[in-house]
């Protein structure tokens, strides 16, 4: 009997899972790099208390002065205090995530009783003494501010280092399945230029110039990305291309046995012309690097593909249907005789 393979479009999608499960990106990949990044938020969040606590400072020295209540001020200043400990001593994502909350929650009520006991009224005075105050604490935020940055620092260059080490794995494991990585390589390589602009970026500690860099890491992320895709839509294709040629080979073989079995096979042999034209027109695209038009004509390759088959069948059942005639005419001539 002769067998057609038909779901022989389906080939290397799993190399294509595979990739993607390995370069898949979570900012919590790594412990070290979320511990760093989580240490920079830290020390950012006891830079803005430090510096809130002082701005209290002032107003209650001011309310003093005028003879207003402050009580209410000084409560929630200290349960302002009591976070930051708790801050100070924190080393979990939720932790510092609940203090951040509250100390939000906290600077507004102190800012509305503010506004109740009458200190607007002094606001100019409030806001001379704050720039003391905050002198005051200058060296304190500035050390964490000092933190904070080079924390971050370390944790994005070895988040970026990390990116470049998930996909070489993957352009390894591509290589030994016989994949090419030319374009993935070529997009590396361009991700990987980017790191001196980074750290420059890092070490000037302009947001708006880290944020321009990061913004062209992340474009160039995704190119690789699409090259990633690409490279294993085209290996892909090129393994169907293989496929479907083995296969045509094969059925003009078997296409020859129906036709010296006096089947009739035009319709047949019309289907199978128009298959391998589907495929040089495949290739044409492929060479000249049109991957999606590539791609729309491998999806009607693949109803050709059926509609072949299927006349294939019809022909081979004439094929039994014809034997089966014969044979009954031979034992009936052999009955007669």
């Amino acid at each position: 009997m002769i067998k057609i393979n038909k779901p022989f479009l389906i080939s290397a999608l799993l190399f294509t899972i595979l990739a993607f499960s390995i370069i898949a990106l979570e900012e919590g990949g790594s412990e070290k790099i979320s511990a760093n990044l989580l240490a920079a938020k830290k020390d950012i969040l006891l830079t803005a208390m430090t510096k809130f606590i002082a701005k209290m400072d002032a107003a209650i020295n001011v309310a003093k002065e005028k003879s207003l209540d402050v009580s209410k001020l000084e409560s929630v200043k200290q349960e302002f205090v009591d976070q930051k400990e708790l801050l100070m001593n924190a080393s979990a994502t939720d932790a510092i995530m609940s203090v951040k909350s509250e100390a939000i929650s906290l600077a507004k009520e102190f800012r509305d009783t503010a506004k109740e006991i009458g200190l607007k009224a002094y606001e100019e005075e409030v806001n001379e003494t704050q720039k003391a105050e905050l002198e005051k604490v200058k060296n304190q935020t500035d050390f964490y501010t000092e933190q904070a940055a080079n924390a971050r620092m370390i944790g994005l260059l070895k988040f970026y280092d990390q990116h470049i080490e998930w996909v070489e794995r993957v352009i390894n494991l591509s290589k030994s399945k016989n994949v090419s990585t030319t374009l993935i390589e070529q997009k590396l390589s361009e991700f990987k230029a980017l790191k001196p602009e980074l750290v420059d970026a890092l070490n000037s500690r302009n947001k708006d110039t880290i944020q321009a860099v990061m913004k062209k890491l992340k474009d160039k992320w995704k190119e690789i990305h699409q090259a990633i895709n690409d490279t294993y839509n085209e290996h892909r294709i090129r393994a169907t291309l293989k496929r479907a040629k083995i296969l045509i080979e094969k059925l003009d073989r078997n296409i020859q046995k129906l036709k010296s079995a006096g089947i009739s096979t035009s319709s047949l042999e019309q289907q199978n012309k128009e298959f391998n034209d589907k495929l040089d027109e495949i290739q044409k695209a492929l060479d000249s690097g049109d991957l999606p038009q590539a791609e729309e004509l491998v999806k009607e390759l693949e109803n050709k593909f059926k509609d072949l088959v299927n006349t294939y069948d019809l022909a081979r059942k004439g094929e039994v249907k014809e034997k089966v005639v014969v044979e009954k005419t031979n034992k009936s001539s052999g009955a007669e005789k």
